[in-house]
C-alpha cells in the first residue's frame, strides 16, 4: 500500500522549498545581469553566506559530528549537489536564455526517477512516467512561451550536467537520512560543497567590494533563504518522500519563477507560458496521486 498522505510539516517544508528556489532563479539572473560578480564567484559568495548561517543553526540544533565511514558519501553529495551544481548552473545561465535554462534544469526529476529506480529500487507506474512527461512538456511550453529559442549551445550541456549532478546528490543523500537528521545532512552538504568552491576564492573580495549594495544584498538573500533554509527544508522532505516523488514537485519551480518575474520585473508571460504552467502542475498531481508503486521490499 502507498504511504499515508504527508503531514502538515512536510507539506510546509515542500512549499517553502519550491517558493524559495523559484525566487532564486530570478535573483540569480538579476545578479549575473549586473556583470559585477562572475558566475563562479557568485556560487562561492552565496554558499559562504549559507555556511555561516548554518553555523548558527547547527549550534542551536546540536548538529553531531558525522561518522568517519560516512564522510566520503557526505563530501561527494556536497560536491555534486552544491559545488558542481551551482558552478555549472551559474555558468550555463550566462550563455542560455532564461526559458531554455529553466527547461534544461527541470530534467532533474527525470534523472532522479531513473537513478532512484536503478539504485534505490523505487518504482513508478506507467501513469507516473506519463505525469512526469506531461510536466516536462509543460516546462517546454513555458520556455517557448517566452518567445525564446532553445539554443542548445555549450551552455545547455553545462546546465544539463548541473541537473544530473543535483539528481545524483539526491540519491547519495537518501540512505544517510536514516542515520542523520535533515539539518545535519544539509549542513554537511553545504559546508563540503562550499569547500570545493574555494578554488574560486582569488578575486572574490575585489568583486564584492566593487559590487553595488543592492547586488550584495541579493547574494545575501540567495545564501540565507534559497540556500540554507531551502536546502534544509528539502532534506526534510527527502526524509519523508521517495526521491522520485519528491523531485517531481520541482516542476512547479518554473511557474513560480514566472509569477515572481511578473511581480518583480513586470515581465508578463504569454498564453503559451500560462498553459505550460497548468500542464506542469497537472503532471505533478498525476505523478503523486496515481503514478507510484510500493517500493520493492529489501
Amino acid at each position: 500500500m502507498d504511504p499515508k498522505p504527508p503531514k502538515l510539516p512536510t507539506v510546509v517544508a515542500l512549499v517553502v522549498t519550491i517558493l524559495l528556489w523559484g525566487s532564486a532563479f530570478v535573483a540569480t539572473r538579476a545578479v549575473l545581469s549586473t556583470g559585477q560578480i562572475d558566475p563562479f564567484r557568485l556560487a562561492l559568495y552565496r554558499y559562504l553566506i549559507a555556511s555561516l548561517a548554518l553555523l548558527v543553526v547547527a549550534a542551536a540544533f546540536r548538529v553531531r559530528v558525522p561518522r568517519a565511514a560516512d564522510v566520503p558519501r557526505l563530501v561527494l553529495a556536497g560536491f555534486l549537489g552544491v559545488g558542481l551544481y551551482n558552478a555549472c548552473l551559474n555558468l550555463g545561465q550566462t550563455q542560455m536564455r532564461a526559458g531554455a535554462a529553466s527547461f534544461i534544469v527541470n530534467t532533474i526529476p527525470l534523472f532522479t526517477a531513473l537513478l532512484s529506480m536503478a539504485f534505490l529500487k523505487d518504482r513508478l507506474r506507467p501513469l507516473g512516467f506519463a505525469g512526469m512527461l506531461l510536466s516536462f512538456f509543460g516546462v517546454v511550453l513555458i520556455a517557448l512561451g517566452e518567445g525564446r529559442q532553445l539554443e542548445l549551445n555549450w551552455g545547455a550541456w553545462v546546465i544539463l550536467l548541473a541537473a544530473l549532478s543535483w539528481s545524483s546528490a539526491t540519491i547519495i543523500q537518501k540512505p544517510l537520512l536514516r542515520t542523520y537528521r535533515a539539518i545535519e545532512i544539509v549542513s554537511y552538504s553545504i559546508w563540503s560543497g562550499t569547500i570545493t568552491l574555494l578554488i574560486f576564492a582569488p578575486g572574490l573580495g575585489a568583486q564584492v567590494v566593487a559590487a553595488e549594495l543592492k547586488t550584495n544584498l541579493l547574494v545575501v538573500y540567495l545564501g540565507v533563504f534559497p540556500a540554507a533554509i531551502a536546502y534544509g527544508c528539502w532534506a526534510f522532505v527527502l526524509s519523508k518522500y521517495p526521491p522520485s516523488r519528491a523531485a517531481s514537485f520541482l516542476y512547479l519551480v518554473p511557474p513560480i519563477s514566472t509569477m515572481i518575474e511578473i511581480a518583480w520585473l513586470r515581465d508578463l508571460p504569454g498564453t503559451v507560458s500560462l498553459i505550460g504552467g497548468g500542464l506542469a502542475l497537472g503532471g505533478v498531481i498525476v505523478t503523486n496521486t496515481l503514478g507510484r508503486r510500493p517500493a520493492v521490499p529489501k
